[in-house]
């Protein structure tokens, strides 16, 4: 576990007393540094967004916590034991979060590891496809995982991973979330969080696996490009409010968390339940469109082992582990 800096020490102890001033000699006396240490400190959360007033008689209070994704924030009331609680690398801007865990990984970066930004220039989703990420209004992650399981089993981390951002997003919310196949995260039938998750192997077992995720969280609706003004949403648009980025950090670590260790301790089969409750296309009419075929039929939901479960026209049931799918017309 990463120990927390003298400067994080200070912001902890701010934050509990945030509605008191707090001395500089009792900072001093804790942390064992100087006043003039305490203040050097306290300017750098400054400069870091913070707002924390002062007064030469009172000591110091803190006023109001910086808009930008700072590790200080994400670690503070993070109640997990194992992600982000490693290192997190919490970036001012990347092309790739996902790319930059992969070489952390190799060069043996522990499980649980996080890499996060407020803006990814060259995010990317499903199929190489480009992951809109605008700077200051979104916010991408992505996770070092380690798994015991066969790489056949793999992907049921990445489904694990929906239930596991819907629940939280819901929590943030509170409205309804809803997934489309694979792993899109729909509020009002639009997305607005995707993951992807991409794997090393060894033999035939999981060497490691990098979980990335993408939301949109104070986005406006005007900021998404005219490709996207149909289909896509925020946190803000369907809440009606400005959400604190290291805040939707800290809740989609906890419900991850919360589901990977149900799928190592308990198995796939409530996290499939959950997913077939919140799957946004059941009983709707589709097209999946694969590498050598595209098949139509009606969805009827997902099995024990992770596939979409399609019936086409004659009856047939198809169990489909990986597809694009494009809602027909009139859904039915």
């Amino acid at each position: 576990m990463k120990t927390p800096s003298t400067r994080d020490h200070i912001l902890q102890h701010l934050w509990q007393h945030q509605d008191q001033w707090v001395s500089g000699e009792e900072l001093s006396g804790q942390l064992g540094i100087s006043r003039t240490a305490i203040n050097k400190h306290i300017g750098h959360l400054r400069s870091a967004g913070y707002t924390i007033e002062s007064s030469p008689k009172k000591g110091y209070q803190f006023r109001a916590a910086s808009p930008h994704l700072l590790t200080s924030e994400i670690h503070h009331n993070l109640h997990t034991r194992l992600l982000g609680q490693e290192e997190i690398y919490c970036l001012e801007s990347v092309e790739s979060t996902n790319e930059y865990a992969r070489k952390l990984a190799m060069d043996g970066a522990a499980e649980g590891t996080l890499v996060v930004t407020g803006n990814q220039v060259q995010g990317r989703g499903r199929r190489q496809r480009p992951w809109f990420s605008p700077s200051g209004s979104s916010v991408s992650f992505s996770l070092i995982l380690r798994p015991r399981m066969s790489a056949s089993d793999a992907p049921r981390i990445a489904q694990t991973a929906a239930v596991a951002i819907a629940t939280a997003l819901e929590g943030l919310i509170g409205k309804s979330v809803h997934i489309k196949w694979p792993n899109d995260i729909l509020i009002d039938g639009r997305k607005v969080a995707g993951i992807l998750a991409e794997m090393s192997t060894e033999m035939d077992s999981v060497e490691f696996l990098i979980l990335g995720v993408g939301i949109n969280v104070n986005t406006d609706a005007n900021d998404f490009p005219p490709e996207l003004g149909e289909t896509a949403t925020s946190l803000r648009i369907c809440g009606s409010q400005t959400f604190h980025l290291a805040s939707v950090v800290r809740a989609c670590l906890e419900s991850l968390e919360q589901c990977y260790s149900g799928l190592l301790s308990e198995g796939f089969a409530p996290i499939a339940a959950n997913w077939s409750r919140r799957c946004a296309i059941e009983g709707k009419r589709i097209q999946a469109h694969m590498v050598e075929r595209t098949i139509e039929g009606v969805v009827q939901g997902m099995d024990h082992d992770g596939a979409l479960l399609l019936k086409d026209d004659t009856g047939h049931l198809w169990h489909l582990l990986a597809a694009d799918v494009t809602l027909k017309p009139g859904g039915k």
